[in-house]
Protein backbone atom coordinates (compact mmCIF):
# COMPACT_ATOMS: atom_id res chain seq x y z
CA UNK A 1 0.00 0.00 0.00
CA UNK A 2 2.83 2.36 0.91
CA UNK A 3 4.75 1.66 -2.31
CA UNK A 4 1.64 2.21 -4.43
CA UNK A 5 1.06 5.65 -2.80
CA UNK A 6 4.69 6.60 -3.47
CA UNK A 7 4.40 5.72 -7.15
CA UNK A 8 1.23 7.79 -7.50
CA UNK A 9 2.81 10.78 -5.73
CA UNK A 10 5.93 10.53 -7.86
CA UNK A 11 3.86 10.42 -11.05
CA UNK A 12 1.95 13.55 -10.01
CA UNK A 13 5.17 15.43 -9.28
CA UNK A 14 6.67 14.45 -12.61
CA UNK A 15 3.54 15.46 -14.48
CA UNK A 16 3.19 18.80 -12.64
CA UNK A 17 5.65 20.86 -14.71
CA UNK A 18 4.08 19.54 -17.88
CA UNK A 19 0.64 20.59 -16.77
CA UNK A 20 1.91 24.06 -15.85
CA UNK A 21 3.59 24.44 -19.22
CA UNK A 22 0.47 23.32 -21.03
CA UNK A 23 -1.75 25.69 -19.04
CA UNK A 24 0.51 28.75 -19.50
CA UNK A 25 -0.68 31.00 -22.39
CA UNK A 26 1.73 33.49 -23.86
CA UNK A 27 0.25 37.00 -24.17
CA UNK A 28 -0.88 37.92 -27.65
CA UNK A 29 1.44 40.35 -29.43
CA UNK A 30 0.25 43.95 -29.58
CA UNK A 31 -1.66 44.68 -32.76
CA UNK A 32 -0.01 46.99 -35.27
CA UNK A 33 -1.64 48.88 -38.13
CA UNK A 34 -0.37 50.51 -41.34
CA UNK A 35 1.11 53.97 -41.02
CA UNK A 36 -0.94 57.02 -41.87
CA UNK A 37 -0.22 58.75 -45.20
CA UNK A 38 3.11 60.48 -44.77
CA UNK A 39 3.87 58.50 -41.63
CA UNK A 40 7.23 56.96 -40.86
CA UNK A 41 8.02 53.27 -40.71
CA UNK A 42 8.46 53.66 -36.96
CA UNK A 43 4.82 54.66 -36.68
CA UNK A 44 3.65 51.41 -38.27
CA UNK A 45 5.71 49.45 -35.76
CA UNK A 46 4.00 51.05 -32.75
CA UNK A 47 1.07 49.28 -31.06
CA UNK A 48 -2.29 50.40 -32.38
CA UNK A 49 -3.58 51.14 -28.88
CA UNK A 50 -0.63 53.43 -28.15
CA UNK A 51 -1.32 55.38 -31.32
CA UNK A 52 -5.03 55.57 -30.58
CA UNK A 53 -4.39 56.77 -27.02
CA UNK A 54 -2.15 59.56 -28.33
CA UNK A 55 -4.77 60.77 -30.80
CA UNK A 56 -7.56 60.60 -28.25
CA UNK A 57 -5.54 62.62 -25.75
CA UNK A 58 -4.67 65.28 -28.32
CA UNK A 59 -8.26 65.58 -29.53
CA UNK A 60 -9.49 65.91 -25.94
CA UNK A 61 -6.95 68.65 -25.24
CA UNK A 62 -7.81 70.49 -28.44
CA UNK A 63 -11.54 70.28 -27.74
CA UNK A 64 -10.98 71.84 -24.32
CA UNK A 65 -9.05 74.70 -25.91
CA UNK A 66 -11.65 75.11 -28.64
CA UNK A 67 -14.43 75.23 -26.06
CA UNK A 68 -12.64 77.95 -24.08
CA UNK A 69 -11.86 79.93 -27.23
CA UNK A 70 -15.34 79.77 -28.73
CA UNK A 71 -17.11 80.41 -25.44
CA UNK A 72 -14.86 83.36 -24.67
CA UNK A 73 -15.50 84.96 -28.04
CA UNK A 74 -19.24 84.30 -27.90
CA UNK A 75 -19.42 86.04 -24.53
CA UNK A 76 -17.21 88.86 -25.80
CA UNK A 77 -19.25 89.49 -28.95
CA UNK A 78 -22.48 89.17 -27.01
CA UNK A 79 -21.28 91.73 -24.49
CA UNK A 80 -20.21 94.08 -27.28
CA UNK A 81 -23.62 93.85 -28.93
CA UNK A 82 -25.55 94.44 -25.72
CA UNK A 83 -23.15 97.11 -24.47
CA UNK A 84 -23.21 99.19 -27.63
CA UNK A 85 -26.97 99.00 -28.05
CA UNK A 86 -27.42 99.90 -24.38
CA UNK A 87 -25.44 103.08 -24.95
CA UNK A 88 -27.72 104.28 -27.76
CA UNK A 89 -30.28 106.03 -25.53
CA UNK A 90 -27.53 107.45 -23.31
CA UNK A 91 -25.40 109.18 -25.95
CA UNK A 92 -25.91 111.97 -28.41
CA UNK A 93 -27.69 111.06 -31.63
CA UNK A 94 -24.51 111.75 -33.59
CA UNK A 95 -22.88 108.78 -31.86
CA UNK A 96 -25.66 106.35 -32.75
CA UNK A 97 -24.29 105.28 -36.17
CA UNK A 98 -20.99 104.25 -34.56
CA UNK A 99 -22.80 102.12 -32.03
CA UNK A 100 -25.11 100.51 -34.56
CA UNK A 101 -22.24 99.63 -36.89
CA UNK A 102 -20.20 98.27 -34.00
CA UNK A 103 -23.11 96.12 -32.84
CA UNK A 104 -23.67 94.87 -36.39
CA UNK A 105 -20.06 93.80 -36.90
CA UNK A 106 -20.07 92.12 -33.48
CA UNK A 107 -23.21 90.25 -34.52
CA UNK A 108 -21.37 89.00 -37.62
CA UNK A 109 -18.59 87.66 -35.42
CA UNK A 110 -21.05 85.96 -33.08
CA UNK A 111 -22.97 84.45 -36.00
CA UNK A 112 -19.78 82.98 -37.45
CA UNK A 113 -19.17 81.11 -34.19
CA UNK A 114 -22.73 79.85 -33.94
CA UNK A 115 -23.13 78.80 -37.58
CA UNK A 116 -19.62 77.44 -38.14
CA UNK A 117 -18.36 75.94 -34.86
CA UNK A 118 -14.95 74.32 -34.79
CA UNK A 119 -15.44 70.67 -35.87
CA UNK A 120 -13.28 69.30 -33.05
CA UNK A 121 -16.07 70.24 -30.64
CA UNK A 122 -18.22 67.48 -32.14
CA UNK A 123 -15.52 65.14 -33.46
CA UNK A 124 -13.88 64.37 -30.13
CA UNK A 125 -17.07 63.23 -28.33
CA UNK A 126 -18.07 61.24 -31.41
CA UNK A 127 -14.75 59.38 -31.33
CA UNK A 128 -15.10 58.63 -27.63
CA UNK A 129 -18.55 57.16 -28.21
CA UNK A 130 -17.13 54.98 -30.95
CA UNK A 131 -14.28 53.84 -28.70
CA UNK A 132 -16.79 52.84 -26.03
CA UNK A 133 -18.79 50.82 -28.54
CA UNK A 134 -15.66 49.07 -29.82
CA UNK A 135 -14.34 48.23 -26.35
CA UNK A 136 -12.93 44.71 -26.32
CA UNK A 137 -12.86 44.33 -30.10
CA UNK A 138 -9.74 42.62 -31.39
CA UNK A 139 -9.32 44.66 -34.58
CA UNK A 140 -8.33 48.21 -33.72
CA UNK A 141 -7.11 49.34 -37.13
CA UNK A 142 -10.50 50.59 -38.35
CA UNK A 143 -10.97 52.62 -35.17
CA UNK A 144 -7.44 53.99 -35.41
CA UNK A 145 -8.00 55.01 -39.04
CA UNK A 146 -11.15 56.88 -38.03
CA UNK A 147 -9.26 58.74 -35.29
CA UNK A 148 -6.51 59.64 -37.76
CA UNK A 149 -9.07 60.97 -40.24
CA UNK A 150 -10.61 63.19 -37.56
CA UNK A 151 -7.23 64.60 -36.53
CA UNK A 152 -6.33 65.30 -40.16
CA UNK A 153 -9.65 67.05 -40.77
CA UNK A 154 -9.56 69.12 -37.60
CA UNK A 155 -5.93 70.12 -38.18
CA UNK A 156 -6.81 71.19 -41.73
CA UNK A 157 -9.75 73.21 -40.41
CA UNK A 158 -7.48 74.98 -37.94
CA UNK A 159 -5.06 75.85 -40.76
CA UNK A 160 -7.92 77.12 -42.92
CA UNK A 161 -9.18 79.23 -40.02
CA UNK A 162 -5.93 81.20 -40.14
CA UNK A 163 -5.57 81.19 -43.92
CA UNK A 164 -5.56 84.11 -46.31
CA UNK A 165 -9.24 83.72 -47.17
CA UNK A 166 -10.28 84.27 -43.55
CA UNK A 167 -7.97 87.28 -43.23
CA UNK A 168 -9.40 88.70 -46.45
CA UNK A 169 -12.94 88.24 -45.16
CA UNK A 170 -12.03 90.00 -41.94
CA UNK A 171 -10.55 92.91 -43.89
CA UNK A 172 -13.65 93.10 -46.08
CA UNK A 173 -15.94 93.37 -43.06
CA UNK A 174 -13.73 96.02 -41.46
CA UNK A 175 -13.57 98.07 -44.67
CA UNK A 176 -17.34 97.76 -45.08
CA UNK A 177 -17.93 99.07 -41.56
CA UNK A 178 -15.55 101.95 -42.20
CA UNK A 179 -17.19 102.89 -45.49
CA UNK A 180 -20.67 102.91 -43.95
CA UNK A 181 -19.60 105.57 -41.50
CA UNK A 182 -17.24 107.44 -43.82
CA UNK A 183 -19.34 107.60 -46.97
CA UNK A 184 -22.81 106.99 -45.56
CA UNK A 185 -22.52 109.31 -42.57
CA UNK A 186 -19.81 111.59 -43.95
CA UNK A 187 -17.61 110.97 -40.91
CA UNK A 188 -14.14 109.87 -41.93
CA UNK A 189 -12.81 109.81 -38.37
CA UNK A 190 -15.47 107.37 -37.22
CA UNK A 191 -15.00 105.38 -40.42
CA UNK A 192 -11.27 105.04 -39.86
CA UNK A 193 -11.80 104.13 -36.21
CA UNK A 194 -14.33 101.46 -37.17
CA UNK A 195 -12.03 100.02 -39.83
CA UNK A 196 -9.01 99.75 -37.53
CA UNK A 197 -10.98 98.50 -34.52
CA UNK A 198 -12.93 95.84 -36.37
CA UNK A 199 -9.90 94.62 -38.25
CA UNK A 200 -7.84 94.37 -35.05
CA UNK A 201 -10.56 92.49 -33.18
CA UNK A 202 -11.06 90.10 -36.10
CA UNK A 203 -7.34 89.41 -36.38
CA UNK A 204 -7.11 88.75 -32.66
CA UNK A 205 -9.91 86.23 -32.96
CA UNK A 206 -8.22 84.54 -35.90
CA UNK A 207 -4.77 84.25 -34.36
CA UNK A 208 -6.00 83.01 -30.98
CA UNK A 209 -7.86 80.09 -32.55
CA UNK A 210 -6.50 76.75 -31.22
CA UNK A 211 -4.06 75.14 -33.63
CA UNK A 212 -2.25 72.50 -31.59
CA UNK A 213 -3.44 69.61 -33.74
CA UNK A 214 -1.23 70.76 -36.60
CA UNK A 215 1.91 70.19 -34.53
CA UNK A 216 0.45 67.02 -33.03
CA UNK A 217 -0.12 65.59 -36.51
CA UNK A 218 3.49 66.27 -37.47
CA UNK A 219 4.71 64.56 -34.31
CA UNK A 220 2.36 61.64 -34.87
CA UNK A 221 3.66 61.02 -38.38
CA UNK A 222 7.18 60.94 -36.93
CA UNK A 223 6.05 58.43 -34.26
CA UNK A 224 6.89 60.93 -31.51
CA UNK A 225 4.16 60.03 -29.07
CA UNK A 226 5.70 61.44 -25.90
CA UNK A 227 4.28 64.25 -23.77
CA UNK A 228 6.70 66.95 -24.93
CA UNK A 229 4.99 70.18 -25.76
CA UNK A 230 1.62 69.12 -24.37
CA UNK A 231 1.49 71.81 -21.71
CA UNK A 232 0.62 75.42 -22.39
CA UNK A 233 2.99 78.07 -21.13
CA UNK A 234 0.68 81.01 -21.73
CA UNK A 235 -2.78 81.70 -20.41
CA UNK A 236 -4.81 84.62 -21.69
CA UNK A 237 -8.15 86.29 -21.37
CA UNK A 238 -10.30 88.82 -23.20
CA UNK A 239 -12.87 91.31 -22.00
CA UNK A 240 -14.98 93.79 -23.99
CA UNK A 241 -14.23 97.50 -24.03
CA UNK A 242 -16.96 99.89 -25.15
CA UNK A 243 -16.24 103.61 -25.65
CA UNK A 244 -18.33 106.40 -27.21
CA UNK A 245 -16.50 106.30 -30.54
CA UNK A 246 -16.18 102.57 -30.92
CA UNK A 247 -15.56 99.28 -29.20
CA UNK A 248 -12.72 96.87 -28.71
CA UNK A 249 -11.19 94.30 -26.38
CA UNK A 250 -8.77 94.33 -23.49
CA UNK A 251 -6.17 91.56 -23.46
CA UNK A 252 -4.62 90.06 -20.33
CA UNK A 253 -2.01 87.30 -20.31
CA UNK A 254 0.01 85.36 -17.77
CA UNK A 255 3.25 83.49 -18.46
Amino acid sequence: MRSRFSVVLLSACLAGPGWAAASRVDPAPAQTCPAIAGGSESLAALPADARLDFLRARLARERSRAWDWSTGWKVTYGALIVGQLALVPLLDEREHPDLYVGAATSAIGLASLLVLPLPVLADQPALERRVALEEGQADRCALLAEAEDLVIRDAADAAFGRGWLIHAGNLLIAVGAGLVLWQGMDDWESGLTALVTNFAVGELMIWTQPSGLEDDLVRYRRAELGDAGSQDQLTWGLSPLVVPKGAGLTWTSRF
